[in-house]
Formats: C-alpha cells, structure tokens, sequence
C-alpha cells in the first residue's frame, strides 16, 4: 500500500480552506465594513465633541493647578524675600563695623550704620528695615521716626499681640525667625491684615535687625503677574482661542481675546436664548465639584464683518481661596465644521475600502497558495530538523533541548525520548545497590575534573573509603544485612558530602569521593568528619560498630596516580589498626613506603 505524504495533505487543505473562505471572508469583510462606518457616521461626532472638552479641561486645569500652586505659596515666597533681605542688610551692617571698628568708637559705628539702613528701601519704596534692641528701645523705625529712641516693649498689634515681645523673644530663643502680627491699615476698613516679620540678632552689638510685609500685598502682586500672564494667553489656529478669569461678582480680571471686556461687570451678560452666561458659570464653579462645561450662544465676527451668535462650549473651575473663576471654550461652528469634514473622510475611506476588499480578494488564494507552499516546506524542515536531533541524541546518549524543538506536536516525542534516555543513563551511571555513582562514571568524571584542574592551576583531591570488616557483616548476619549497611553507609557518606564533591562506589565495599578545589587537608578534614559520622551510625537488629577506614591522595600528575595514592593510604589505615584516614601530612603516613606502594600497585 502506497504511502501518504503528511505535507501533501497539508498543501491540498490549505489551498481547500482558502478557495472555500475566500467568498465568505470577502462577504464577512465588505459588510464588517460597513457596519463600522454606520457607527463611525454616529459616533465620530460625540468623539470629537469629548476631545475638545478633554482639551479645555486639561487647559483649564492646567493653569488652575499653577494658580492653586502660586496662591498656596505666596507665605512661603514672602518669607524667602524677606530673609534674603535680611540677611543681606546683615552682611552690610558686618561690613560697615569691620571697616570702622579700629578707627571709631562703638557709638560711631552705630551712628553710621543708623544712617545707613535709614535710606535703604525695596519694592517700589514700599519695603523697610528697622533696628532694636533686646530691651524693647527703638534705634531704627524709618516711617516713624518720632518712636526711635523710646522703649515699645508693650506695643500690642491689633489682636493684642506683643510685637516686639516675639520677636525679642525669637531672636533670644533662635537668634533669627519669623514672627507674624495682624494690623488694621491707616485709611482702611476695619479689616485687620496679617503682616510678616523677619527678625535677626546682631553679632555685635544689643540689637537685633528686620523687616517685615503684609501677607495681602505679595497676594495681590502674585494675582496681577497671573492676570498679565492670562492676558498673553492664546491657543488653537489663529488664536481664536483663550482663556479668561472673572471674580464672582462677574468683574472680567483677564481676557487673552477681548481685552476690552477686562475690568468690566458682566454679570447679566445674556445670550439669545436666554442664558445667563456669567451667572451660569459662577454657580457652576460654586457648586461641587466645583467645575463643569456650560453650552451658549457667543457673538462673532464673520469674513464680511458681520456679527452672529454662535453655539459655544466652555468649561469654567472656580478658584475660591480668591473667588475667582477661569475657564476656556471652543466655537461649535468650527467643531462642527470639523466634524462634517471627518464624515465626508470616513465615507470615503469607507468606498476605498470595497475597492481594496474586491481587489484583495482576486489575489488571496494566490497569495493563500504561496503561503500553503511556504508553511508545508517549513514543516517538512522541522520535520527533518527534529529527525536528526533524535538521531545525534540517540547516539550520545543525550536528552533533546525542548527549546530547539520547533513544533509543540513533538514535544511530547521529545520527552518520552528523554525520559528513556535518562533511565538508560541512570542504568549506565548509577549503583543499582547504593544509588550512587558505579565505577565506570567515576572514572569519566575523574579524568574531566583532573582536566579541568590542570587547566585552571585549582587543587583537586580524592578520598577512598573502606567499611572496616565487612565480610564480618555478611558472614554474621547475611548478605541482606550486609547490603543494608553498604547502602546506608553509601548514602550517608553522599549526604554528608553534598555539593562538595562526588561520590561513587568504586569497587566492593570501597567508596570513592572526588573534591575539585580541595587540597589533601580540606579533604583530610571531610574524610575525618565522615569517618566520626560513620562511627556513630546506627542500624536495627546490628549490634556490631560500623567503622570506615581512608586514604586521600592530591597528587595531581595524573588521575590514576590520584587513586593509586589514595589506595595506598587506605592499605596502611587497614594495616595500622583501621578506622582512620591517611593522607602524607598525617602522623601514621610513610612517604617512602608510599611511594613503594604506588610503584607496585601501578606495575601490577
């Protein structure tokens, strides 16, 4: 009977399913298109008016989140201003007493630093300094001079505060600091406004030098640097769009479009339709969240310079540490200008895309040909690939990588294949009796790690243990007994090694251990531990002490004169009374007659 090729049959399915698809597919396709164009029509218009409003919420947010940043440090900014001048009158006054204090007297010196500080000022005039003393005496107070010289140690501000008190007592307690006092302004309302003072001591005389602002006037600086900035704001083609600031009173603050509208009550600014705009827009920044989108009509100038009203979108946020509320918005008629143009694109992305379908169509069971061609080589390929990982693993005994199998269907070949390959190995490498290493893997691994020792330059040694009488345990208690204490002396000798070597049966009862990276006294060490180890092992219904007796050899000329020395330390333990380990440096060792030993052993 003729066989069957499975990449034949692969071929002529593939090229079945193509011809059998290509009508239905095409069909699935065009009226896929087309249900996805009908929502687009619907939904590219919600679409776009979402992206402009995450455009203004973002703008307004954005700015929002730095005037709440501005407005939260303006204590802080005050602060660092008047410490900075502080610190800088400080370093002028030091400068004028290091200058002077060798040619005038004390009173001199502070005379001219009086005069000195008396004629500075900052921020337009506005900014003074004034100097104390830690009594209370007033030696500095430049707008009100008639107080210099008078002791104002009860001065109370405006809550009953003792002014010169605390900041008597900062400079005392800190030797500089900031102290706060809240004063009603001459000409004002009753409102009592928090003023800031910093104070230092200083070094040379009974005094203690500052200034001080109120918290309201770096306020509004900080509120007209953000008006200028919004006043400069523009965005979107052609700056048509901007971002406005109105208090809730509905007094225009800034305005980046209409500049005109600034300083202006729009308050009962109405739309067309009836809308309250500002209103509108203030109780949706009063309300929680505390922001919104509001739509309304807004005039505009068109290209013959005639004014309509417009459909606008605006979202607004309030700002109530300052009663404020900014906003932006974005004319519908652009939008929706903008939406129609996207329409008209997605239709004709909709007809272009019939003809691609029809034209792709004429070319997919050529191209599903050419595919089915490629994939059914391919398989061949793994086929072949795999075929000859299984012949180069089954000669060398060695497992497949499942990483180089290509396909998932052989994997399971792979580790069936592997799994026979490992019992095969473990029939060959192990002990079947002590579950250790057999002689003949011994031997392999001797001779690698010799290698790989004369290669580095590394140490490497090896101990050959013996159990001391054991034909005393077969003749007495059978040779199941006897197999028992081989076993378990094996493999309490291959626990007690652990990853420091390896350990195998290498003949009888003899056990070998091989300890890369071990000189003759670390391995003398081990072999000494696993002969105490050995000695205080116990088996039931055996009455009789379990001893090991040993030899270790690093003589590293050449794997075989490792385990010939060894032997011949092991021969003396058992002539010298065994239990014991051997090696050259140990006191029952004999060079000489070692040496003799070996030459005899080798020759025989």
């Amino acid at each position: 009977m003729k066989k069957k090729r499975l990449t034949l049959l692969v071929l002529l399915s593939s090229l079945s399913l193509a011809a059998i698809t290509l009508f239905v597919s095409s069909m699935l396709w065009i009226n896929s298109i087309y249900q996805k164009y009908q929502q687009d029509l619907i939904s590219v218009q919600q679409q776009q008016i979402d992206n402009a409003k995450q455009e203004l919420q973002n703008r307004v947010d954005t700015i929002s989140g730095w005037i709440n940043y501005r407005s939260a440090s303006v204590e802080q900014t005050l602060k660092d201003n008047l410490a900075n001048r502080v610190f800088e009158l400080n370093l002028l006054m030091e400068d004028i007493y290091q200058k002077n204090r060798t040619t005038l007297s004390e009173q001199q010196i502070k005379q001219r630093i009086v005069d000195t500080v008396r004629s500075l000022r900052y921020n337009q005039g506005r900014g003074y300094y004034f100097i104390d003393t830690l009594e209370g005496d007033v030696i500095l107070y430049p707008i009100f001079p008639e107080s210099e010289g008078k002791n104002l140690i009860n001065l109370q501000d405006d809550q009953g505060n003792y002014s010169l008190r605390d900041e008597i007592n900062m400079v005392k307690n800190h030797g500089e600091g900031f102290t706060e006092g809240y004063w009603i302004k001459p000409g004002n309302d009753r409102t009592k406004y928090k003023k800031i003072a910093y104070v230092k001591k200083f070094a040379h005389f009974n005094w203690y030098i500052g200034t001080g602002e109120y918290v309201d006037v770096m306020e509004q600086q900080t509120q007209q640097e953000i008006i200028h900035y919004i006043n400069h704001l523009l965005y979107g083609d052609g700056d048509k769009q901007y971002v406005f600031i109105h208090n809730e009173q509905g007094v225009e603050l800034a305005n980046g479009q209409y500049p005109a509208m600034v300083g202006r009550n729009n308050y009962n600014l109405t739309d067309d339709n009836g809308v309250k705009i500002l209103q509108a827009q203030i109780e949706i920044a009063q309300s929680p969240p505390g922001h919104g989108f509001l739509t309304h009509l807004w005039p505009s100038v068109d290209d013959n310079q005639t004014i309509t009203q417009h459909e606008k979108l605006t979202y607004v946020r309030g700002l109530p540490q300052w009663g404020w509320v900014i906003g932006s918005g974005v004319d519908m008629t652009e939008l929706k200008r903008s939406i129609a143009q996207n329409q008209r694109d997605l239709y004709e992305q909709f007809y272009a895309s019939i003809i691609d379908v029809i034209s792709l169509a004429l070319g997919i069971f050529v191209l599903s040909a050419l595919f089915a061609n490629y994939m059914t080589n391919h398989i061949r390929n793994g086929i072949e690939f795999f075929t000859q990982h299984l012949q180069s693993s089954s000669a060398q005994l060695s497992g497949i990588d499942l990483e180089d199998v290509e396909y998932k269907e052989f994997d399971m070949l792979a580790a069936v294949f592997n799994k026979k390959t490992k019992k095969i190995n473990r029939l060959l490498n192990i002990d079947p009796l002590t579950e250790i290493y057999n002689r003949r893997f011994l031997d392999q691994l001797l001779e690698q790690e010799w290698q790989t020792s004369q290669q580095q330059g590394t140490s490497i040694a090896v101990v050959l243990l013996d159990i001391d009488h054991f034909k005393q345990f077969n003749d007495r208690y059978g040779h199941q007994i006897g197999d028992d204490v081989l076993k378990q002396v094996s493999q309490a000798i291959y626990h007690h090694v652990g990853g420091q070597g390896y350990v195998g049966r290498y003949g009888g009862e003899e056990i070998l251990v091989i300890l890369p990276h071990h000189t003759a006294q670390q391995a003398y060490q081990l072999a000494e531990s696993i002969r105490q180890k050995i000695a205080q092992l116990r088996l039931d219904n055996i009455e009789q002490t379990i001893t090991v007796s040993g030899g270790v050899s690093d003589d590293n000329h050449s794997a075989c004169r490792l385990i010939g020395q060894a032997d011949d330390y092991l021969y003396r333990a058992k002539k010298l009374g065994r239990n014991q380990i051997i090696y050259t440096d140990s006191p029952n060792s004999d060079s000489k007659t070692d040496s003799v030993s070996y030459l005899l052993s080798s020759k025989s």
